[in-house]
């Protein structure tokens, strides 16, 4: 039987549902193809501690409507010359690591629209991946001038090999589902109408199993992928707020806004 849960937020950007053992964050901003914002963001995070606190979830399934999963950053943040990150969006260090992939629970990632730059990351950061037909990966940094970011250094290294990784990001080409599938960045690939239904008859099999054994094993699987990921992604750091102040982020922000390929001269 599914449960509403209804937690702090006043608005319903994000949807929150639990269904026995498992509970589904629903991102609800399809105007906006659920880019972020701050109130949103806050939701987001709300939603998925509160999973996390839950004895009785073993697993969680994220999501969202309309056309979009997670487009990436909004192209507004690039101006004067640097990226202008909001404050809640500019975690370091182990914070750095996203909660999905901290989280005792298993999480499942039910792509149903675009998950481009960020989002592709956020995507990358899911246990299980789960994508609709319809969808498609978008490894958009490099029209930026930005370097990869949200952990995808690790997570798409990890799962696509390094040539192919620095492929992705150079060429900077989306990827329809049956690519995703066929590079092993997906586990599933469902016709559109499909995608809930499987992703919540996955999570329920995968809840069947004990939750400290799962618990466990997915530490120590990504432990062994990536032993020290915190000092990794130290140099992501590094690396955005060099790039961050160049002109060509600034370049790469404007040709966005202005959908035109950018000029970039090194500068």
């Amino acid at each position: 039987m599914t449960e509403t849960t209804a937690l702090s937020w006043p608005h319903n950007k994000i949807l929150y549902t639990k269904d026995g053992r498992v509970a589904v964050v629903t991102k609800n901003r399809p105007e906006k193809v659920n880019a972020m914002d701050e109130e949103m963001e806050a939701a987001y995070d709300e939603a998925l501690a509160d999973a996390e606190a839950d004895p009785e979830i073993r697993v969680i399934i994220v999501t969202g409507t309309g056309r979009g999963w997670h487009p990436g950053a909004n192209p507004q943040m690039f101006v004067e010359g640097k990226k202008n990150m909001p404050p809640w969006w500019k975690p370091h260090g182990d914070l750095a690591v996203s909660p999905l992939r901290r989280s005792d629970k298993i999480i499942i990632g039910a792509i149903n629209g675009h998950a481009y730059g960020a989002g592709f990351g956020e995507a990358l950061w899911c246990d299980l991946r789960v994508m609709a037909e319809s969808a498609n990966f978008g490894p958009s940094w490099a029209r930026f001038g930005a370097p990869l970011e949200n952990g995808t250094s690790v997570n798409l290294t990890n799962l696509v090999g390094p040539a192919k990784a620095l492929e992705l990001y150079l060429l900077r080409e989306p990827i329809p589902a049956p690519k995703a599938l066929e590079l092993g960045l997906v586990n599933y690939v469902v016709p559109d109408d499909q995608l809930m239904p499987f992703s919540m008859d996955l999570a329920q099999r995968a809840a069947r199993n004990a939750p400290y054994a799962s618990a466990l094993s997915k530490y120590m699987v990504y432990k062994h992928a990536t032993p020290d990921i915190e000092t990794h992604l130290e140099f992501y750091r590094f690396a955005e707020e060099t790039t961050g102040r160049s002109l060509d982020s600034k370049e790469g922000g404007a040709a966005f806004r202005e959908r035109r390929e950018p000029e970039f001269r090194g500068e």
